[in-house]
């Protein structure tokens, strides 16, 4: 976030793109190039809040899609960011395939506070 070289060839890529994404804290770095400034967004949960402070409007969801932006949240969102780009892409009867294909039927083998939807962080 602090490479301006880096937050330039982002900005400038991120004027020509069809599709904006990122999983995780990837978001903070759309966010810092402008990318995401009016835009609902999500991001790893510990991060979310972060979001705000760089013009985006944080969303504690797993995936966001907002005009041609789509973010991901954390490690495990990232297979749901697929399934929705490719859905976009492609149509949701192929995203069923392929989550068919791979066995995604989430069943978490703990079941933490989170997972029982008492939410442990304000997001």
């Amino acid at each position: 976030m602090e490479d301006e070289r880096f937050v330039c060839f982002l900005r400038e890529r991120g004027e020509e793109a069809w599709y904006i994404t990122s999983v995780c804290i990837g978001s903070l770095l759309l966010g810092s190039a402008g990318l995401l400034r009016g835009l609902r967004a999500t991001t790893h949960w510990m991060f979310l809040e972060l979001l705000r402070a760089l013009g985006a409007e944080p969303v504690g969801e797993r995936v966001v899609v907002d005009r041609n932006r789509i973010t991901g949240g954390g490690l495990t969102a990232g297979i749901d960011f697929g399934l929705v780009v490719v859905a976009e892409l492609f149509g949701e009867e192929t995203a069923t395939k392929i989550q068919l294909s791979v066995e995604y039927d989430p069943a978490p083998p703990v079941r933490g506070a989170v997972s029982r939807g008492a939410r442990t962080t304000p997001c």
